[in-house]
């Protein structure tokens, strides 16, 4: 698609994923160094991405999953859930 096909298309916002449910952050983060930034890429995905759908006038949300791996127990309506 190009610049502003998306706008074109009626397109309101966009809501890419911004961490894997492994944790791996597509962002720079000062709380861990698993994240894009330290790859060969080195790059902060999200905030390109961000920068850009706001530069066509789009709205645009995160969403990252409800649970990341990180913590290995999670609770559910007050139920321990250990991976």
């Amino acid at each position: 698609m190009g610049k502003s096909d998306q706008k074109e298309a009626g397109m309101k916002y966009m809501v890419p994923y911004s961490k894997h449910h492994d944790g791996f952050c597509l962002f720079d983060s000062k709380y861990t160094d698993f994240k894009a930034t330290n790859t060969k890429a080195g790059r902060d995905f999200i905030k390109e991405c961000v920068d850009a759908v706001r530069g066509e006038g789009l709205r645009v949300g995160l969403f990252q999953p409800f649970w990341t791996g990180i913590t290995k127990t999670i609770r559910i309506a007050g139920m321990p859930i250990t991976r």
